[in-house]
């Protein structure tokens, strides 16, 4: 196993959900940096120690009555000890077909909601239906029916960076695509193909619905991926560059420097 690689916590092909409790994980489980390939809804009911759970490359304040979504991809951390509460993990297709629209149009920024005390009451109620399905019979209708409505109650107080509004299935599916592929593609020929439109149609669709055009959503995966790997990876700025399929480090530096105003050894010294 390559040391420099941050861990990838994943969802065995068969599941589509797993819950813990918080206090009850083993440390390796939230404390190390690491990500998932799948979404990741905590709720903290009692915290007795003040903490920060860490979302790629910003801190959040762990709260009580506070939900916290974390997406594929993002690398994080927190400390559990002195912290109760739930960890539901969902996988991709679930959580697509369980959410709303609003928290799927999201899929590179960290979601959180302080929630009031008639919500949170609410919210604990259907946590605790879910809980009780899934140590039992766990049956996929069922479950699919409580997290609609958790998703329903939870969605409102969501604090989520969004442009515009996003109806039409094309542009998720096209996300997905950008997360999966960002690395290795990179050029919005291939993205129109796997989607049956031309060029034109995928940006005018971008445009649209995120004001943004393919190109531009894909340099902004990519200059987030960096930040990431720069920050809590192990790696070398060059080994970086062609993981991420730069040919030429120098290329990497200009491509990033663009897009942020400062080198990858700037940026890795202001984080440090």
């Amino acid at each position: 196993m390559n040391e420099n690689i941050i861990p990838l916590h994943t969802f065995s092909n068969d599941d589509f959900v797993h819950i813990l409790r918080i206090e009850d994980a083993e440390e390796f489980y939230f404390e190390s940096f690491h990500r998932h390939d799948f979404y990741q809804i905590l709720l903290f009911d009692n915290i007795a120690e003040n903490g920060q759970i860490f979302i790629d490359t910003k801190q959040f304040p762990i709260l009580e009555e506070r939900v916290y979504i974390i997406l594929p991809g993002q690398i994080h951390s927190m400390r559990p000890a002195n912290k109760k509460g739930w960890g539901i993990s969902l996988s991709k297709d679930f959580f697509f077909s369980t959410s709303t629209p609003k928290l799927q149009r999201a899929p590179f920024v960290p979601m959180s909601s302080s929630l009031n005390s008639t919500v949170m009451q609410a919210i604990s109620g259907l946590v605790q239906l879910i809980v009780n399905e899934y140590r039992n019979k766990n049956r996929y209708q069922l479950m699919d029916i409580y997290l609609k409505a958790f998703f329903f109650q939870v969605c409102p107080f969501m604090v989520i960076n969004e442009s515009k509004n996003v109806n039409d299935l094309r542009i998720l599916q096209l996300l997905d695509l950008i997360e999966q592929h960002y690395v290795e593609h990179k050029d919005c020929a291939f993205y129109a193909d796997c989607l049956s439109v031309s060029k034109k149609r995928v940006n005018e669709l971008t445009k649209t619905s995120v004001g943004k055009t393919v190109k531009q959503l894909l340099q902004e995966r990519l200059v987030s991926e960096i930040k990431r790997e720069i920050m809590f990876g192990q790696c070398s700025l060059k080994e970086i560059s062609y993981q991420l399929g730069f040919n030429e480090p120098s290329y990497f530096t200009r491509f990033f420097k663009k897009h942020t105003c400062l080198t990858p050894e700037e940026y890795k010294s202001s984080k440090t």
